[in-house]
This record gives C-alpha cells, sequence and structure tokens, in this order.
C-alpha cells in the first residue's frame, strides 16, 4: 500500500516537473530553434514517462484494491467460520451441561433411595438381633426348665 501511495507522489512530482518546465520555456524568449526542439523532446519524453508512470500506479493500485478485497473477503469468511464454529460449541456445552445435571440428579436419587434400603436394613438387622436374643433366653429359660 505505502508503494502504491510512493509512486502516485513521484507521478504528481513528475507532472509538476513538467509544468514547471512548460512555464519556464514559454517565458523564455528568443531561445533558439535547436533547443526548443531539444527542449520539445525532452517535454515530450518527460511527459511520456509520466503518462507510463501513471498508468503503472495506477494499475498497482488497482492491483491493491483488489487483494486488500480478496483479503477483507477472506477474514470475513474466515470470521464467519469461527463463529459458527463458537456457536455450536456453546450449544454442545449447553447440551453436555444438561446431560450433566440430569446425571448428577439421577444419581442423587439413586443415592438417597441406597441410603433409605441401607437403613431399612439396618433396622432390620437390629430387629432380628432384638428377636435372636429373645430366642436364645427363650431357648435358656426352656433349658433350666426342662432340667
Amino acid at each position: 500500500m505505502s508503494s502504491g501511495l510512493s509512486l502516485a507522489f513521484m507521478v504528481i512530482g513528475l507532472l509538476a516537473v513538467v509544468f514547471a518546465l512548460v512555464v519556464v520555456w514559454r517565458r523564455a524568449p528568443g531561445t533558439p530553434k535547436a533547443q526548443l526542439t531539444a527542449d520539445r523532446s525532452q517535454l515530450d519524453s518527460a511527459t511520456s514517462e509520466a503518462e507510463h508512470i501513471r498508468a503503472r500506479a495506477q494499475t498497482e493500485a488497482s492491483g491493491i484494491l483488489e487483494r486488500a478485497r480478496q483479503e477483507a473477503e477472506q477474514a470475513a469468511q474466515g470470521r464467519r467460520e469461527v463463529e459458527e464454529e463458537i456457536r455450536a460449541v456453546k450449544d454442545e456445552v449447553r447440551e453436555l451441561r444438561g446431560d450433566l445435571e440430569r446425571r448428577e440428579t439421577r444419581l442423587a436419587d439413586r443415592e438417597q433411595r441406597l441410603d433409605e434400603e441401607l437403613k431399612r436394613i439396618e433396622d432390620r438387622t437390629q430387629a432380628l438381633s432384638q428377636r435372636r436374643q429373645d430366642l436364645d433366653r427363650r431357648a435358656a429359660a426352656f433349658e433350666l426348665f426342662r432340667r
């Protein structure tokens, strides 16, 4: 981009020099015909070179603009793809979070059921132990009675 800008300044400078030469030649009275022809040849050469430089500058500027447009389109496309991927990842995270919460809920329910079952088994074990002690006392009493 800076080379295109530099080229544009060169073209403007060259045109200014050509214009100054024209003004100087018109103000210089009594110059010999040969000098005028040589000056005219130099002026034509400078004008031709200036036109060539301007054409080259315009070509380079249009190329630079086209590259910039293409790069901007690529950047925009890349940004759209990244945003789409971010949305997909966020949706997946939301879905996974929901799955995790449901699993945590199921685990908590299962843990509660197991705790209740364990308490029921412990109560039953204690009742059976109590019943066994009662039966052992009866058996001991019966043995004493039998003797």
